[in-house]
Formats: structure tokens, sequence, C-alpha cells
């Protein structure tokens, strides 16, 4: 209305512009006016409170408290749940129209029983102090018993740095309990405990996937031993888990040496250069005395057998492995082991003494049957 009726008044054009271009001015000002109003003056949510809130309710978490303080730690969820929700519904308002004040209470009130929470699950299980030295024992067993277990392992970057990182939060929880340094301590060994957590489901899921092929070597076990005790003959069993070389005659175990494997040896030898070590039904084609070897002595056995030719054909076909890859050969037992570590790249190595005694006891032709394990993952460890 204003603007037509300065267009009606005056009939100068270039004063209308001027009018109009002042008054367009005069409404951006406002707008901005409006705008930057709203920007300064708009509740700010409490994002540092919501961080506080977060960190309080992992700390209750990794202190046990959905164990030992349940029912605390379900109505802390609750009422983060209904923080986060009061959050969003805000979020969804025009700006000058939010209102946190609710928020800042559920995160208060949130945070606060995530506290409580940890606090009773720690107490639950006895005083601070004293729950430090029980978890340092028990994590100082975890970490011992991982070393000592899986130290054949071929585990891949990620999981040896996990343990890396969990095996150094544990010192450093023993150094700052030594310094009486109780809540650092705690904290250090939350994380350590987490860490050989995520490790040991990892193994977990690992060795469960791996001994899925059990029934297979426990029938190819039966079998060797059931030929051995038939012909009153000779029979060699490799036990990849183990790391043993088992020496059998009549069906009964009358040697056992240590062994060493490839870099890769969990699981079948695809292809070439997998340094993978096989498994399966083998024989010894081939006796390399002194001289005959750079490794001390060697049993040449008929890898590629007709199974690891088709799983070999089949990896081809569904281009699991490129056609410009070979399936290897030249798997041996042999000397120069004893090094402590798996290092071949395909063979199974004993120790030169070891050697020289296998190599008296058998002749061309002998079974060498290679498993993953000769006992079921239940009765393993």
């Amino acid at each position: 209305m204003l603007l037509d009726l300065i267009l009606y008044i005056t009939n100068d054009q270039k004063l209308r512009r001027t009018i109009i271009y002042f008054i367009i001015g005069i409404l951006i000002i406002i707008f901005l006016g409006l705008y930057l109003t709203g920007v300064i003056y708009a509740p700010m949510p409490p994002v540092s409170e919501i961080s506080q809130m977060q960190n309080a309710l992992a700390i209750a978490r990794q202190s046990n408290a959905p164990e030992f303080a349940e029912k605390d730690f379900l109505e802390c969820l609750e009422l983060y749940d209904s923080a986060m929700n009061e959050w969003k519904l805000q979020n969804e308002k025009w700006i000058l129209r939010r209102d946190y004040s609710k928020l800042r209470l559920q995160v208060r009130n949130a945070t606060q029983c995530a506290d409580e929470a940890s606090s009773k699950a720690v107490q639950t299980t006895g005083s601070l102090e004293e729950y430090i030295d029980r978890n340092i024992e028990e994590l100082k067993q975890r970490d011992s018993a991982f070393r000592t277990r899986f130290k054949h392992f071929p585990f891949n970057e990620n999981i040896l740095k996990e343990h890396s990182t969990a095996h150094l939060r544990l010192l450093e929880g023993i150094e700052a309990s030594k310094r009486g340094n109780l809540s650092t301590s705690f904290n250090d060994l939350i994380q350590a405990e987490t860490g050989f957590y995520n490790i040991e489901r990892e193994v977990d899921h690992i060795l469960k996937s791996y001994f899925k092929s059990y029934d297979q070597w426990e029938k190819w076990l039966k079998q060797t031993l059931r030929t051995s005790k038939m012909n009153n003959s000779i029979a060699i069993v490799i036990d990849k888990m183990a790391h043993k070389c088992f020496l059998y005659k009549n069906g009964n175990m009358v040697k056992q040496y240590d062994a060493e494997l490839s870099i890769n040896w969990m699981g079948y030898k695809n292809y070439e250069g997998d340094n993978a070590t096989p498994e399966g039904i083998y024989k010894i084609t081939r006796m390399l005395d002194k001289g005959q070897t750079k490794f001390h002595k060697a049993l040449l056995i008929n890898y590629p057998n007709e199974a690891d030719k088709k799983r070999y054909a089949q990896a081809l076909r569904s281009g699991a492995i490129p056609k410009s890859v070979g399936i290897g050969n030249f798997i041996e037992i042999h000397g120069d082991g004893g090094r402590g570590k798996d290092w071949t790249n395909g063979c199974i190595a004993l120790a030169n003494k070891d050697m020289d005694h296998l190599f008296s006891m058998v002749n061309t032709g002998v079974p060498v049957t290679i498993v993953g394990s000769t006992v079921p993952l239940d009765q393993l460890f």
C-alpha cells in the first residue's frame, strides 16, 4: 500500500526508483537484523554436557554396570533416550522457539545416573583398590594366555595392533596403580579389558570358521590310523594347530616332534606363492638325504593331490585366483627347523635331530596326513 501510494504521488521515474531501492534496502536491513538477532540470541544446545553424558555411559558400560548394576544401567539408557528425543524435538522447531532447559535437566540426570551405576558396579565387586588388583591379575593371565596359545597364529595386522595396544594399557594401569593413582589405573584397565575382549571375540570367530573343516580332518585321521593298524605300517600325521609332527606305527603314536609351518598356515593351500601349508592325505614320493637338499634332509610329498587340483580348478573358474598363478609343488617335510617361529613357504620344518630320526623310520609311499587339528575345538584349550 505504501509503495502504491508513493508511486501514485510522484510521476518522476528516477525518484520512483530511488524510493523503491530505499524501501528494499530498509527491508533487507530489517530481515538481516532479525536473522542476526535469532543467531545471537537463539538458545544453544548443551553439546558439551551431552558429550559428558555419553562418556559417563561408556565408562558405566566398561565398568560392568550392565552386569553388576543392571537395573540402574537400564534406567540410565532410558534417560539417555529421552534426552536424545528431546534434543531432536527442539532442533525441529524454529530457532527462536527452541528451549533446551528440559534437555539440560535430562542430560544431567542421565550423567548422574551413569556415574552412580559405575560406582555401584565397582562397589558390588569390592573396593576400587581390590577391584584394580583383581583386574590386573586377570588381565595379566589373559595376556599371557593369548601369547602362549596363539604364538604361532598368522594373525592380521589389526589383531596384532589391538593386542599391542591392550598390552600397553595393561602396563600403564599397573604403573598407575603402583603410584596410587587409582582413577587413572581403573580407566587404563577398562581400556585394556575392552581390547582383550575384542581380540578374544575375533579369535573365537576365526577358530570357529577354521574348525568347520574338523569333520573332514577327523575322517582323514581315522582313515590313516586304520590303514596303519591294519597293515602294521608307519604313518605321519601333521597337526597344524598343535605344530606337531606325529609318527604312528600299527595305529599307535610312537614319536612326536615340534614342527614349524608356513607363515600363512591356516586353511588349504590353493596356489603357488600363497605361503600356506596344504591339508589332506599325501604320501612320501622321494627322500632327499644330506647334500640333496639345502634343508639338511627332506621328504617330498605328492602335493598337489587330486583334491588340491580340483579345488585349484574351481578357484580358476570362479576367478578367485588369476589364471597366471600356478598350483605350486615341492612341498616337503624337511630339516633346519627349531627356529621357534613359522617361516617356510608351505613346507613342514623339523629340527635336524628330529629330521634324522624321522628320516630313518620311513620310506617312500608312507602316508603323510596333514590336518588343521587332531582334536575338536572344545578340547583344544
